[in-house]
């Protein structure tokens, strides 16, 4: 758990998203062409440890446009699964030291998305999955 940060299950953030259709979904899943909760944002390098100017240029910009500049918008940060968790909980770390206060963690990922039975759609790196 990143300490002060709520930590969603599968269940609550399927409710967690009804209840606030303005949250920004950000996968931080490292690696291939993949599928993804619908409306995520795929940015790819944002759970990554150290990342270049180019990158982390990248990162704000999305996150501007992703957010509308808004930094109490509620953004849910999530990866692959809870195995595979680390860019997700470093993704929120991110978040947090670029002043985004409003952050919860979706430890469960795309592995449990996927095993509820709920849509994907596919991820675009830097821009909204549709």
């Amino acid at each position: 758990a990143v300490p002060g940060i709520d930590t969603l299950t599968t269940v609550q953030l399927d409710a967690f998203l009804k209840a606030n259709p303005g949250t920004v979904l950000v996968d931080a899943f490292v690696g291939a062409a993949h599928r993804t909760l619908p409306g995520a944002f795929w940015l790819p390098e944002l759970g990554s440890v150290t990342v270049g100017q180019k990158e982390l240029k990248q990162i704000e910009d999305a996150l501007q446009a992703a957010s509308g500049g808004d930094l109490t918008r509620p953004i849910v940060v999530f990866e692959r699964s809870s195995t595979y968790g680390w860019f997700g909980y470093h993704g929120v770390l991110r978040l947090l030291g670029m002043g985004y206060k409003n952050i919860y963690r979706y430890r469960g990922g795309l592995d449990a998305w996927h095993d509820a039975q709920f849509p994907l759609a596919q991820a675009e790196p830097w821009t909204k999955a549709r």
